[in-house]
């Protein structure tokens, strides 16, 4: 008798000094709970970080040493960090290759807050809409979105800021897992939604 044996989820979550402590650690956190790999992935030369407001996390790789191809999702959180991740050359590879269409396996970028903008810069945002904070609607131009704080775009999951950061983690679960599991995950944290 064959076991039913699911796929583990896989998510690269990409890290800058300067990045945002919550918009990296709650989602992160909570993909973890939800039983996804997450692992944190530095566009630094070292594997020790320091966040915007003083947290020190110690990232599992550097980007020069990752395939994220193996990931189903890489994200990118927000905070004055983020601006630099337009600036690496191997993550704006592997987002334009996450982009594509023509893939076997469904592959997703999550942005929160200002990350999006990168998106735009990247040309990765035809035919899709994101959310971002308010401040950066003009930098988002046409793509903006202001009727929701999560959204699903095609493979392009964002959320507008901080503050959202656990319902668009909850969201991550039901998009890239199941209903079920979304839901588990929130109950598992007392969240009503």
């Amino acid at each position: 008798m064959k076991k039913n044996i699911k796929k583990q989820i896989r998510i690269a979550a990409i890290v800058a000094t300067g990045v945002d402590d919550l918009e990296l650690i709650i989602p992160t956190d909570l993909w973890r709970r939800a039983r996804f790999i997450v692992d944190y992935i530095s566009i630094e030369k070292k594997n020790s970080v320091t966040l915007a407001q003083g947290t020190s996390i110690k990232c599992s790789l550097t980007i020069d040493k990752s395939n994220l191809m193996q990931y189903n999702a890489i994200y990118l959180p927000g905070g004055l960090g983020s601006k630099r991740f337009g600036d690496d050359q191997k993550l704006t590879h592997y987002l334009s290759k996450f982009n594509e269409k023509d893939q076997t396996t469904p592959r997703y970028i999550l942005a929160i807050n200002e990350s999006p903008i990168i998106l735009k810069n990247l040309g990765l945002l035809e035919g899709k809409k994101v959310v971002a904070s308010k401040e950066h609607k003009d930098a988002i131009g046409s793509n903006f979105d202001s009727k929701t704080n999560v959204l699903l775009s095609d493979n392009i999951i964002t959320a507008r800021a901080t503050g959202h950061a656990i319902d668009f983690a909850i969201e991550t679960v039901k998009i890239l897992a199941s209903k079920k599991e979304a839901d588990d995950l929130a109950k598992m944290i007392s969240y009503e939604r």
